[in-house]
């Protein structure tokens, strides 16, 4: 397996000195893999794109409970994939680590889940994602300003 990424890895970096301006796309995983993860910049919630599926993130915090949502979109067309397992690993700027298993608002075409935001500062988040027999792990970073 080690060799296998080693190869895809100095694949894409030969690739990428040919010419090309075009990224090269995350590969798939099996169960239980890890991808790498493009981050995109499309003007609203952190995004990133894996393979034809885009992962965005927003949160909200009330006191020290906060919102989190995670919309999960296909293709060009961006629409909803419907039932998807999710689960959240926050990372708390002191540490401490919260499991949040996100559940699916079907109405608002997106997951959500609610967690402990007691800390002021960066949060770190890896959204470990189940959807068609692939995993996904797209990681994102929210801040809690209160």
């Amino acid at each position: 397996m080690k060799l296998k990424m080693f190869c895809i890895s100095l694949a894409t970096l030969l690739l990428g000195g040919c010419g090309s301006k075009e990224e090269v796309p995350p590969v798939a995983t099996t169960p239980d893999a890890t991808t790498s993860t493009t981050p995109l910049d499309l003007g609203g919630p952190a995004a990133i794109q894996i393979e034809d599926y885009t992962f965005r993130i927003s949160n909200s915090v009330e006191g020290q409970k906060g919102h989190i949502d995670l919309y999960l979109t296909k293709g060009s067309a961006n629409e909803h994939v419907p039932g998807a397992a999710i689960e959240l690993t926050l990372t708390a700027p002191d540490g401490h680590i919260e499991t949040i298993n996100m559940t699916e608002d079907a109405q608002n075409k997106h997951y959500a889940g609610t967690a402990t935001l007691d800390h002021t500062g960066e949060y770190q988040v890896a959204a470990r994602t189940s959807v068609n027999k692939k995993t996904f792990t797209p990681r994102f970073t929210i801040t809690n300003t209160k």
